[in-house]
């Protein structure tokens, strides 16, 4: 198969990281970021020249970075009118360029140029979550397709599409960013069934998408366990009852109790900037009073026992540091 980015020939460099599986050459990388690159990704001043066409517009310096975190080497700059540079890398003496294909016909100079360092270019806090972003898209469909995760690749595209436009509360921060994080963080615990997977990655899409449990693209094992993760939608009057009802049913399913614990974590872990104070009071008080059930249920299953120390620990952590402030009445949230 050819290539047209720039020194695709020569670019015969391996790996060096094994944290993405199948990601063994630029060449593979290149085939990956084919499903990843978006507009999100792109750099905000061209985003509104980014097409599904043009796929590597300003995609640069966030892909030559993650090029170094998997094969090494440096990241080199070429200097472009308006003072910014277009980033490349440089492997021993293999010079690459996986977003070339911007420029069109342009003949670009690949010698000579200034060294990039990441401490520079991730002082932009939303070039850094770009970066983050295609890490987080990588690590989910690169070790979906190495492990033939059939769902987990299908609720990958299903979920961001779905998502796609939608933020974090007080945020620019994509909203699909969440359901990849619980993705992430079940495989950083070694659990790969694909079932959990996609529903780590489904969640959200029947309560905040619109969407209809029996047309999301899973098993039934995967969209049982979505259903069990929407709840109703509630008011002061009767979201005591909704909630009880909710958690109860949860923690009837161990698998669905694991990926409630870790939607929880991640939402515990952002709060401080996406909730108002009165919300992060309702959030402490709901954890406190649901989830040392749902963490015994994950305890006694056995299997995910291990996962379910480490959910504990990082749940009751940042409890007594939410607690902490709250007695001290900082109202810094």
């Amino acid at each position: 198969m050819g290539y047209a980015f720039y020194g695709w020939e020569s670019a015969v460099v391996r790996a060096v990281s094994e944290e993405y599986p199948g990601i063994e050459t630029p060449q593979d990388l290149y085939d990956a970021l084919q499903n990843i690159w978006c507009e999100y990704t792109c750099a905000p001043r061209l985003r509104d020249g980014w097409r599904e066409e043009n796929k590597t517009l300003g995609q640069c310096s966030i892909t030559a970075f993650l090029v170094q975190d998997i094969f090494g080497g440096e990241v080199y700059g070429i200097l472009r009118s308006g003072g910014n540079y277009h980033c490349y890398n440089k492997v021993g003496e293999t010079v690459f360029d996986l977003t070339s294909e911007q420029f069109g016909d342009e003949k670009l100079d690949y010698s000579d140029n200034p060294q990039q360092f990441r401490e520079v270019h991730f002082a932009k806090v939303e070039k850094k979550e770009r970066y983050e972003y295609l890490k987080k898209q990588l690590n989910v469909r690169s070790a979906a397709k190495a492990r033939n995760l059939s769902d987990t690749l299908k609720a990958t595209d299903y979920a961001t599409e779905a998502h796609k436009g939608q933020t974090r509360k007080n945020s620019d921060i994509p909203y699909i960013y969440h359901p990849l994080t619980l993705a992430c963080h079940a495989l950083a615990m070694n659990i790969v069934e694909d079932d959990i997977l996609a529903a780590c990655l489904l969640h959200d899409v029947l309560e905040d998408c619109g969407k209809n449990a029996e047309k999301l693209p899973v098993s039934e094992d995967a969209k049982n366990l979505v259903v069990l993760l929407t709840h109703g939608k509630t008011n002061d009057q009767n979201r005591e009852a909704v909630m009880d009802a909710y958690y109860d049913a949860i923690a009837k399913d161990t698998k669905a109790a694991l990926i409630k614990c870790m939607d929880r974590c991640n939402n515990l872990t952002t709060m401080s900037w996406g909730l108002r104070r009165e919300r992060i009071l309702r959030m402490i008080k709901e954890t406190e009073q649901y989830y040392p059930a749902l963490l015994d249920v994950v305890k006694t299953s056995g299997k995910y026992c291990n996962a379910a120390w480490l959910l504990e620990y990082q749940i009751e952590s940042m409890l007594d540091i939410y607690s902490s402030f709250l007695r001290k009445g900082i109202e810094t949230f």
